[in-house]
């Protein structure tokens, strides 16, 4: 007879699932239809008995009914993948495989491992799968926009949009681990390898956190960044501690170390960054701090419904901490993260989130995009010189410096060759060949023929 908390943990569960599914049939009927979104999701829920069915495999020890189980999982797999044949989709079929593959590899691997009390190993291979399945989720998102481009306008990939999501990722499997965490603490009696093993892999995803936010600002910063946050996520626990007695100076003093720790968090962010909403950034990390603990200490008594709908409102707010945290640091650095669009239709030059009118009768000179040198300068994130008595611009730029003598001879990194289309010269008015210049310096040069854009990266 199984235990009554164990059905009434799997009963909440599934209906978080179910809602999750949900959300996924909303967001695809507006691509797909309504019939096929149906079909699809109705799919998702075969794809979910057949995970619990591996699980009810597992804890019966009987080699067929696993063997029978991952062959069922692998045949529902593949009829999800028929899904998008026959949406017509562009997308790399085979990566689409590897990666779901992959998840349901790392999903049922961790299964086994926890069902032999390897707990650190089967967080580490779920923070895996979780990776994984939001790698498939952005595969299939990038597919379906651009099928139905009509409806998703205005973004490409950029660096900055995988920065986004990659810092937003981090932030919400950080809800999930420091959770998990919480959730063991309260049950310290019975479960210390648990959190032990939930604060090797929690410490996983701040080293990650770390080495995200040190691609924008360098190590160092991200050092000093990583110790507030360890701070942080102490307090945390303290907090879901003090909520399961009746000692409410313990919580008021629990909450208020924690929220210190966040405002010391956001200020330091805010001297790294002035764009940064620190409000938002405070309201977002308390409410994610406090569903996270209440979602422990519901379910360190057996509330489970409670427990998952607190630990998803939690995992949201991480999520939208990760995303306006990217965001603001991706719009500070445009140059850094590709964020460099043109519009050869309206001539606006948007670097990061400011937008240049370009103010020339034309800036396309025999089929090519010619920038006047002040905007190629703000463009390539640098600075341009036009010396008119010897007929000479150079462009100075964080790698080295560019010259270009007698409109078409360019010196750059030791290297003097002749551009094919040279500088035009009108009076005091130089305008440089965008994508002659820009390839040169480093940066990546694509052109999107239907909406009439330039996009420009690192």
């Amino acid at each position: 007879m199984k235990d009554r908390h164990l059905v009434a943990r799997l009963n909440s569960w599934n209906r978080e699932i179910e809602d999750n599914i949900d959300n996924i049939y909303t967001q695809l009927k507006k691509s797909v239809g309504v019939e096929q979104a149906v079909l699809f999701t109705l799919q998702l829920e075969v794809h979910n008995d057949a995970f619990q069915e591996y699980a009810i495999a597992i804890q019966s020890d009987v080699i067929a009914d696993k063997t029978q189980a991952r062959r069922d999982l692998i045949k529902i797999q593949e009829e999800l993948f028929q899904f998008f044949e026959e949406w017509n989709l562009v997308i790399d079929q085979s990566n689409v495989h590897l990666v779901l593959e992959a998840v349901t590899e790392q999903l049922t691997k961790s299964m086994d491992q926890y069902a032999l009390g390897q707990y650190t190993e089967a967080y580490r291979t779920i923070s895996q799968a979780y990776r994984q399945a939001s790698l498939f989720g952005e595969q299939l998102a990038d597919a379906l926009a651009a099928k139905h481009n009509e409806q998703y306008t205005g973004d490409v990939y950029t660096s900055a949009s995988d920065y986004r999501l990659r810092m937003a990722r981090e932030f919400g499997e950080h809800a999930f681990f420091v959770n998990v965490a919480m959730t063991n603490k309260l049950r310290e009696t019975l479960a210390e390898d648990k959190f032990t093993a939930a604060q090797l892999v929690l410490q996983d995803n701040s080293n990650d956190l770390a080495d995200t936010l040190a691609y924008a600002y360098g190590i160092d910063q991200a050092a000093q960044w990583e110790r507030l946050w360890e701070t942080h996520i102490t307090y945390m626990v303290d907090y879901a501690k003090a909520l399961n007695t009746d000692d409410t100076s313990a919580v008021s003093q629990a909450y208020d170390d924690f929220r210190v720790a966040h405002e010391e968090i956001a200020q330091f962010l805010r001297n790294l960054n002035s764009g940064l909403n620190v409000e938002l950034f405070l309201d977002l990390q308390t409410s994610h701090a406090y569903k996270t603990a209440l979602a422990a200490s519901y379910f360190s008594t057996n509330k489970y419904a409670e427990g998952y709908d607190s630990l998803r409102e939690a995992y949201v707010n991480a999520f939208e901490t990760g995303f306006s945290t990217a965001k603001a640091t991706t719009e500070q650095l445009p140059h850094k993260f590709g964020m460099i669009t043109l519009d050869l239709d309206t001539q606006v030059l948007n670097v990061g989130s400011t937008d240049y009118l370009i103010d020339e009768d034309s800036i396309i000179e025999s089929g090519r995009t010619y920038l006047p040198m002040n905007e190629a300068a703000l463009a390539l994130n640098s600075k341009v010189e036009w010396d008119s008595d010897n007929e000479m611009l150079q462009m100075t730029t964080e790698d080295g410096i560019l010259t270009v003598r007698n409109e078409d001879q360019v010196t750059y990194g030791g290297n003097t060759l002749a551009l094919e289309n040279g500088l035009i010269v009108e009076g005091q008015e130089v305008k440089l060949p965008l994508r002659a210049i820009a390839e040169l310096v480093g940066w990546t040069v694509i052109y999107d023929k239907e909406n009439h854009q330039v996009f420009l990266a690192q």
